[in-house]
C-alpha cells in the first residue's frame, strides 16, 4: 500500500483527511506563498472533513480539470478524492496545460502526480507543456519516481529545453 493510499485510509478512520502539518508542507514544498495563492492554501488547509468517493463526482472533476474550470475543480475537491482512478485528474490537468489546476491537486495531499509511472509528466513532455513540466518537477516524487521515459519523450518531441529542465532536476 503506498504512503499516499495509508494517509487515506488512516484518515477515513479518523473522519479527517490529513492533518495541517502535512498540508502545509506539501504546500511549502510546492513554493505556494500567502500572496500570490491565498485561495488555493485556504481551500485547502481547511478541508477537514472526508469526501466520499463518487464515481459520478470523480468524472466531473476529471472533465472540469481537462478543460480548465478551475472553479468547478475547488466545489468538487469537496466532494472527491481527487487520487480516484490513480490520479486521472492531475494527468488530465497536465495534459491539457492547465497549469493553476495541476497548481491547485498539487497542493491536495491526496493526489499523486508521480502515479502511473509519471504519466502526467510524460504527457507535458510530449506536448511541450513548460509551465507544467516545472510545476511537476518541484514535486520530490516526481523526481524520485524515475525521469528517463519522461526525457525520452521529450526528446523524441524534440523538446530540448524541457529535456535540460529534467535532466537538472535529478
Amino acid at each position: 500500500m503506498s504512503s499516499v493510499r495509508a494517509r487515506n485510509v488512516i484518515a477515513e478512520i479518523y473522519g479527517k483527511r490529513v492533518i495541517d502539518v502535512e498540508i502545509q508542507s506539501n504546500i511549502a514544498s510546492l513554493g505556494f506563498s500567502e500572496s500570490n495563492n491565498a485561495d488555493t492554501c485556504h481551500a485547502t488547509i481547511n478541508r477537514t472533513e472526508t469526501a466520499p468517493v463518487s464515481d459520478e463526482a470523480s468524472t466531473e472533476l476529471c472533465q472540469a480539470c481537462h478543460v480548465g474550470d478551475i472553479r468547478k475543480v475547488r466545489e468538487l475537491l469537496n466532494q472527491t478524492d481527487p487520487s480516484y482512478d490513480d490520479n486521472t485528474a492531475i494527468w488530465l490537468a497536465s495534459e491539457a496545460n492547465r497549469p493553476d489546476i495541476v497548481k491547485l491537486l498539487m497542493a491536495d495531499v491526496r493526489v499523486d502526480p508521480s502515479s502511473n509511472n509519471n504519466v502526467a509528466l510524460r504527457s507535458a513532455c510530449e506536448y511541450g507543456l513548460i509551465d507544467v513540466v516545472r510545476l511537476l518537477l518541484r514535486d520530490k516524487r516526481v523526481v524520485d519516481t524515475g525521469l528517463d521515459e519522461s526525457i525520452e519523450m521529450a526528446e523524441e518531441m524534440g523538446h530540448d529545453q524541457i529535456t535540460q529542465m529534467i535532466k537538472n532536476a535529478r
